[in-house]
């Protein structure tokens, strides 16, 4: 039995699964809803429809390691199945939103229970399908995003269209909730045990809880700081997180403006990357990844090679659509790689904390390169700085190769494990100095 066969026999995983293809298949049609919703029946601009990124990604900023310090504390199944259901109601009630403000609020509203969603999904993964699958499990769950990348917009335009826009918000909340009736199924430890004393539920004043889980959020800050093979990978997810977001919003001025290609042509290369991802992901599972650090890195050399070829020998029209799919596969690779080394290594009492640390840290500096690419684009050439950004990420992964070197020896500390390994070992948190997850090929 293959490995992907193996993941999918697992009824727990197999209820995770459909409901993240349900509910990322909504998230798609709903933000194609939205952009006809509010260009064509509010009388938006462009302007307003970055102010729906901006509610999109604020939360991520502002609450992603609370929010993952008290996703360790709390039960992470049903995290996310009260995350799914608030989310559900915000949608089904967002068509009756009177002003663009409203449904500003809804989203922003939506993206706050996301944050609890995700660092509780990512966290529980591992123990649901077991460390030897996780590679496996990732790659099978981004497949499925890729998937809904494809099919998504052409559904919810063709939705948005016929059945106007507000349906694509009632079919995204209908969604939600679907997705949390599948995972309130799953059944299993959702958690390691532990012996440390749960001090939120302590009989305590509200003074004593909220300095309880500051002193979490520095443990889970420390951990990162403290493992050199966790450091290495928060400068990998650092530097892909900036110069990716910004290339993002280069890419369709590039296609348009460079290789004077219309809608048609510009949607083609689009789907090139999102096949390229789906086939990326998929291929990424059929065989054991024995060397995942090099794997993430020569993907990264890929990804900024052939970005550099596109935008430097732009006259060759035939180039972009294979080189749009490598891309795809590429950064697809380096995704499923980054999450599952992640879930692998990081202890399961600090997996929350440490995943949402993460997603505001990609997040934040991403939104910080969506406002700087484009204006240094503007400023000398959206191909030129297109190819300096793919020469950028091309460095980083021949730069981290070096990194990784002293990344892959153990944690700091008494048989490799760091100065809060040491504490948690001592309270019990799950894991014993023999074990602690910082080690591992690269």
């Amino acid at each position: 039995m293959t490995r992907r066969a193996q993941v999918l026999a697992n009824t727990g995983y197999r209820r995770l699964l459909a409901g993240q293809i349900i509910s990322n298949l909504g998230d798609v049609v709903a933000y194609m809803g939205l952009s006809f919703l509010i260009l064509y029946r509010l009388g938006g601009t462009a302007v307003d429809i970055g102010k729906l990124t901006i509610a999109a990604t604020v939360p991520t900023l502002v609450l992603g390691p609370v929010a993952g310090t008290l996703v360790d504390r709390w039960s992470r199944r049903w995290v996310m199945v009260f995350s799914d259901a608030g989310r559900g109601v915000i949608y089904l009630l967002m068509p009756l939103a009177p002003s663009l403000n409203w449904i500003y609020a809804g989203v922003f509203l939506s993206n706050v229970l996301s944050r609890f969603f995700y660092p509780a999904k990512s966290a529980m993964v591992p123990n649901i399908v077991g460390k030897e699958q996780i590679v496996a499990a990732t790659g099978l769950t981004q497949a499925a995003a890729g998937m809904t990348a494809v099919l998504g917009p052409g559904i919810g335009a063709a939705v948005a269209a016929f059945l106007g826009p507000s349906t694509t918000l009632v079919l995204n909340g209908v969604s939600f909730l679907l997705s949390g009736v599948f995972i309130m199924g799953i059944r299993g430890n959702e958690k390691e045990r532990s012996s440390e004393p749960d001090s939120l539920a302590a009989p305590r004043d509200w003074k004593g809880k909220v300095r309880d889980v500051l002193s979490e959020l520095a443990s889970g800050f420390r951990y990162i700081l403290d493992e050199r093979v966790i450091r290495f990978y928060a400068g990998v997810f650092a530097g892909f997180g900036l110069l990716v977001g910004g290339l993002n919003v280069i890419v369709i001025p590039f296609l348009k403006d460079v290789m004077g290609f219309g809608i048609p042509l510009v949607g083609l290369t689009q789907s090139a990357q999102a096949v390229g991802g789906l086939l990326g992901a998929v291929l990424i599972t059929l065989r054991p990844v024995r060397r995942p650090r090099r794997t993430i890195l020569g993907a990264l050399v890929t990804f900024g090679t052939l970005i550099v070829l596109v935008m430097g020998v732009n006259r060759y029209l035939w180039a972009v659509f294979p080189a749009a799919a490598l891309i795809g596969a590429a950064v697809a690779s380096v995704q499923v790689l980054l999450n599952a080394e992640l879930m692998r290594l990081v202890p399961d009492r600090l997996r929350g904390r440490v995943f949402g640390s993460f997603s505001s840290l990609t997040d934040g500096l991403g939104l910080a390169s969506m406002g700087i690419i484009p204006l240094l684009a503007v400023r000398f050439g959206i191909a030129e700085v297109g190819m300096a950004t793919g020469g950028l990420l091309a460095l980083l992964g021949l730069s981290a190769a070096f990194w990784a070197k002293g990344a892959e020896e153990p944690g700091q500390g008494v048989e490799g494990v760091s100065k809060v390994g040491r504490t948690l070992v001592a309270r019990g948190a799950g894991f014993e100095p023999s074990t602690c997850p910082v080690e591992g090929e690269a």
